[in-house]
């Protein structure tokens, strides 16, 4: 199965989800040290250019995809839709499978999952403060 989806400008992503989201992926790119990693948001769209296999669509929720990391590139793929808890979670989560690309050539999904849980009980508190910004 084949997902479509549309990339949009960081202008376009509610602030406090971007902020969440970018803030994860700096923590989980320092603490990994995989250099600096970039965000390529998105949202769903049937005739997107975006073609995503469902190889690597790694999240889900009710066939919506969260996020998704291919190897090689040095950006992950969040969806624009998610807010700010699960954006972030999503950014340590991708890029983790960044590192394990980087180290060991291969995707982990579940050492991804651990790895993001673990992370998150550390850093999550910093995620969800959006005072001052839209939700």
């Amino acid at each position: 199965m084949t997902y479509r989806y549309r990339e949009i400008p960081d202008a376009d992503v509610p602030t406090a989800m971007r902020r969440a989201g970018e803030l994860a992926v700096h923590v989980a790119s320092t603490v990994l040290n995989v250099g600096r990693t970039r965000i390529a948001w998105f949202l769903p769209d049937p005739h997107g250019r975006v073609q995503v296999p469902s190889c690597y669509a790694t999240l889900y929720d009710d066939h919506v995809l969260w996020g998704m990391y291919r190897p090689g590139d040095e950006h992950v793929w969040m969806n624009a839709g998610l807010g700010p808890i699960k954006a972030a979670f999503v950014g340590l989560h991708e890029v983790r499978h960044r590192w394990q690309f980087a180290t060991a050539g291969l995707i982990d999904e579940p050492d991804a999952y651990d790895w993001a849980d673990k992370t998150w009980a550390t850093y999550g508190h910093h995620f969800w403060d959006t005072k001052g910004t839209d939700q």
